[in-house]
């Protein structure tokens, strides 16, 4: 799939691993998330059960209690038929033998963005961070960007300097982070 222009976009619904790599950047970096999306930012059900499920996470707490209170949009409740294509997916893979991935929340969101899409003519960008869940994504023709590649937006667009969203790159890469080539990708 193509480059996605992200500034065509008016709706973003994020998975949980794109959101904890801003959790883990600190309530900093969330709070300036937040605060430029407001009322764009989006989550399924599962998403937010997952984030609520780790309200006791120290590292995260800051973050995660300022991401609820600024979430201005209800978590998007998947009707049957999304629930529907989830299991079927679910044990798709488990026939096939390919891992299955217990954190419902990737697949449930795709399958949300591409119901809204197809039946409700509601666009959304898809913030999803690992492989399985952007294959998916772009197998039904989804806009979808990685955590970087929105990192490095918010950054061109003055929602958090580079020096401020430094600690969620470095999230996101782990060990591998090379501070120079960080800089001079989000220039």
């Amino acid at each position: 799939m193509a480059a996605v222009d992200l500034s065509e976009f008016e709706r973003f619904l994020f998975d949980s691993s794109v959101l904890f790599r801003f959790f883990e950047g600190g309530a900093p970096c969330t709070e300036r998330l937040c605060a430029f999306l407001g009322e764009s930012l989006y989550v399924v059900d599962s998403v937010h059960q997952e984030i609520v499920g780790h309200l006791q996470d120290p590292d995260k707490k800051d973050a995660i209690d300022h991401f609820l209170n600024a979430l201005s949009n209800e978590p998007l409740e998947p009707p049957p038929e999304v629930l529907r294509e989830v299991e079927r997916q679910q044990r798709l893979n488990r026939n096939l033998s390919l891992p299955i991935n217990e954190d419902i929340d990737e697949i449930e969101t795709v399958h949300y963005a591409d119901w809204a899409l197809r039946v409700e003519s509601i666009e959304y960008l898809l913030l999803i961070q690992d492989r399985t869940g952007r294959a998916q994504a772009e197998l039904r023709d989804l806009p979808c960007a990685n955590a970087f590649e929105f990192l490095r937006h918010l950054v061109q667009r003055g929602a958090l300097t580079a020096a401020e969203a430094e600690p969620v790159a470095q999230s996101i890469f782990k060990g591998a982070f090379d501070r120079d080539l960080y800089y001079e990708s989000v220039a």
